[in-house]
């Protein structure tokens, strides 16, 4: 059974991107009206709101060579995928589609997780995620799958060290940085010292548990 996703970043000015993505994107809109001319889609027709038109549009709008084509020029022209269905609405009748939902930004964080798995979720980090991001994921995670507590592996205090340590490293920290940053906070001779090794244990296991590829750690 295939993952069901749910988009956790939202960006207010998203609506505007595509909109300026649809409306102003040179080479796009070039395709576009190429597309609409291959398959004889009339703009206007489509927005009308006549029974005819309202088939006619979702006869076009389960067309599977569209939807193909609408990909293959999203990857042609290096446009996020996460894109394709307000870009293929607007092909159909040059529309982008519901502004609200438009804010879910899937260059962030999506969670992947299975229905009927409850170990099976993935955090998918996009170049665009934030802390505030993967905090409310977590919180969703956990009310799912622990009936909104947390498992107890760790003590909290050192469970919110460990889950600070792996926001440094996403943040761009190395891991010298990391280390001095932590001695700085909880002194050098304190209980949470921190060392490279343990330091790249940790992030390892945060990478491993997210199922995001490690990077190198350095």
């Amino acid at each position: 059974m295939p993952r069901k996703k749910i988009v956790v970043s939202s960006n207010p000015n998203r609506p505007r991107e595509i909109f300026e993505l649809c409306n102003h994107h040179g080479a796009l809109n070039k395709a576009v009206e190429t597309l609409r001319a291959k398959y004889q889609i009339d703009v206007v027709e489509m927005r009308k709101k006549d029974k005819a038109s309202q088939l006619k549009f979702l006869k076009v709008f389960g067309d599977k060579e569209l939807q193909k084509d609408v990909r293959k020029i999203l990857k042609s022209l290096k446009i996020n995928a996460g894109n394709f269905w307000y870009v293929y609405q607007y092909v159909i009748d040059g529309n982008v589609g519901n502004m609200s939902e438009i804010e879910r930004d899937p260059e962030g964080l999506v969670i992947e997780y299975d229905p009927k798995n409850k170990n099976d979720v993935v955090f998918c980090v996009g170049p665009k995620t934030t802390k505030t991001d993967i905090d409310e994921a977590w919180e969703m995670i956990k009310t799912w799958r622990h009936e909104g507590k947390s498992p107890r592996r760790k003590d909290k205090p050192e469970q919110e060290r460990d889950y600070e340590i792996f926001i440094l490293h996403l943040n761009g920290m190395t891991l010298p940085q990391i280390c001095s940053y932590m001695d700085e906070r909880f002194g050098k001779k304190g209980e949470w010292g921190m060392s490279e090794t343990v330091v790249r244990k940790i992030l390892k296991s945060f990478y491993q548990r997210f199922e995001i590829d490690i990077p190198k750690l350095q």
